[in-house]
């Protein structure tokens, strides 16, 4: 009884302690922290035999006679496959695990996230700048309780790195908590992934669109002088696509300057090669 009693009236104290914030955050993680230490951990040739090992043993075993076991073993032997297959691919292409959770937030070049001047002096910018904004706004003050603030309570700190991240969440993919976030005007704002994905997107409409450099696009046509196994490529389409690997064989010029003479000559190497 004696010991119970002081266990009960000892563990109150040293939770409530100045020291326990530096024993949690030295001892105790969570978040992403927490996955990416995870992450680190792990020995991706053991994991491979591991799962070979129990991939074996559980086909070695056969039917069971009970139809939902063996969906259940089924399930379990694809769930395998798909792991080793993972674990084989990061090792094969020099990855790390752990590279899959973010610790720095790559940022767009200023002439992608414009801000344009229109009448009367006022200022429009990109969805992107304002969900930087408040990236670097709630990243500021996290460091500020974590630095200047050596008393801060640790359910302020956790709750502070809980809006660090729904900022970061919102800037890659806004909607993926739920509510998207919107402006003054009841407006979504247009994230990383909204930038990027549908036909309007950077790929598809500046890269891989009929009017692009190097996109290869044309309209298919009949090509009646053409055999079966052949296809046609337009002379405009094949000067644009290989010039650049020209320029860069011969290795033309120090300012990368293309005279008249020297163009003509690339345009028939490309053409008659």
């Amino acid at each position: 009884e004696y010991e119970i009693q002081s266990w009960k009236y000892s563990i109150p104290l040293f939770f409530t302690t100045q020291g326990f914030d530096i024993f949690r955050n030295r001892e105790i993680s969570t978040g992403a922290v927490a996955i990416r230490e995870q992450l680190a951990d792990l020995d991706l040739r053991i994991i491979i035999d591991y799962s070979w090992a129990e991939w074996k043993e559980l086909g070695e075993e056969g039917p069971t006679g009970n139809e939902w076991e063996d969906r259940k073993i089924g399930r379990r032997r694809d769930f395998l496959v798909r792991r080793i297959e993972l674990a084989k691919h990061f090792i094969r292409t020099n990855i790390d695990p752990e590279w899959m959770v973010l610790c720095l937030l790559p940022v767009l070049p200023p002439e992608l996230r414009p801000i344009i001047q229109i009448e009367g002096g006022k200022l429009m910018s990109s969805d992107i700048n304002e969900l930087y904004r408040r990236v670097i706004y709630r990243n500021n003050t996290l460091t500020d309780l974590l630095t200047t603030s050596r008393s801060t309570p640790g359910e302020l700190v956790m709750c502070q790195e809980k809006l660090v991240q729904e900022a970061v969440d919102t800037l890659l993919d806004n909607g993926i908590r739920g509510q998207p976030m919107r402006d003054g005007h009841n407006k979504v704002y247009k994230s990383f992934s909204d930038v990027i994905e549908g036909k309007e997107g950077r790929f598809r409409e500046t890269l891989l669109g009929k009017r692009v450099d190097y996109s290869g696009r044309s309209v298919i046509v009949v090509g009646p002088s053409l055999s079966l196994h052949r296809c046609g490529l337009p002379r405009e389409i094949a000067i644009e696509l290989f010039q650049a690997f020209e320029l860069l064989r011969v290795k033309f010029g120090t300012k990368g300057r293309l005279y008249g003479k020297y163009f003509r000559k690339l345009c028939g190497d490309i053409l008659y090669c």
